[in-house]
């Protein structure tokens, strides 16, 4: 009966800290969420609305120990980034339907830039978190 007990304190010991990620999360959500109707399309700040959103996942992340996520988030991103820049070029007439208004507004809101560079440094992160856990656990097998 003991373990469960031990169980729980190494749990409510972590709370608080996936209760600020939570919190900062959330925050970053409904700002980039407000934003995104505050920022007018064409304006130079057009992109802080979806960074912010991607951004409030990042504490998440960190709150959470392995480190694949990271990886799946920015590849994810990356090539969500990517069918964003393709579809700035699509032609309104190989389209069907409402198509075409839908890609005037993911090319006027999204900018695929800012995905691609938070894609990118997620995957970076998340290579270096793999390789750190890789080498710790080498050297603590060698010794």
């Amino acid at each position: 009966m003991a373990e469960p007990k031990a169980d729980c304190q190494e749990k409510s010991g972590r709370d608080p800290v996936h209760k600020i990620a939570a919190l900062l999360s959330f925050v970053l959500w409904t700002l980039g969420f407000l934003l995104a109707f505050v920022i007018p399309p064409g304006s130079e700040w057009i992109w802080v609305p979806d960074t912010l959103l991607l951004v409030g996942f990042l504490p998440l992340l960190l709150s959470w120990r392995p480190a694949w996520p990271w990886l799946v988030f920015g590849f994810f991103n990356i090539f969500i980034g990517f069918v964003l820049q393709v579809a700035q070029f699509l032609p309104d007439t190989s389209l069907p339907g409402e198509m075409p208004k839908i890609r005037r507004h993911l090319a006027e809101y999204h900018v695929p830039l800012a995905w691609i560079l938070v894609g990118a440094l997620s995957v970076v992160y998340g290579l270096g978190r793999m390789i750190r856990g890789l080498i710790v656990r080498v050297l603590s097998r060698v010794k």
